[in-house]
């Protein structure tokens, strides 16, 4: 336990640091199922996904053009520790509520009412 405000303040440098040596995400790219793809529109990146150094996964990106609900799966060592449901923007976000759910066996699943495109920014999660 830190003593004083000076090594508080210590232990936080530290702490951010490491955070920024060892906390950079390498982002992947989705494998797609279903006919969905990226948006390709420019300035737009596709479907990624990342795990920093605590076990939490982000997502980003935008797709679009699926027949299925399920446009790609999490691959096992990204899959959370139990099940997911987020809210996400979709191309009917001004008047329809969008959702991503997350399983644990890594089973994704959009609830939408429009594949024109899917953002899956801002969604994140824990594998612990």
């Amino acid at each position: 336990m830190p003593k004083n405000i000076h090594e508080t303040d210590e232990i936080r440098n530290i702490i951010h640091d490491w955070i920024n040596i060892k906390g950079k995400l390498e982002w992947i790219n989705f494998t797609y199922i279903n006919s969905w793809e990226d948006v390709g529109s420019a300035g737009i990146i596709g479907c990624q996904y990342a795990k920093d150094v605590f076990g939490r996964v982000y997502f980003r990106g935008r797709c679009k053009n699926g027949i299925t609900a399920n446009p790609f799966v999490v691959p096992e060592n990204y899959r959370p520790s139990y099940n997911y449901v987020i809210p996400i923007m979709s191309a009917n976000y001004v008047t329809d509520t969008a959702y991503i759910a997350i399983t644990t066996e890594g089973i994704v699943t959009f609830y939408i009412y429009s594949n024109t495109w899917v953002s899956i920014d801002g969604v994140s999660y824990s594998t612990i």
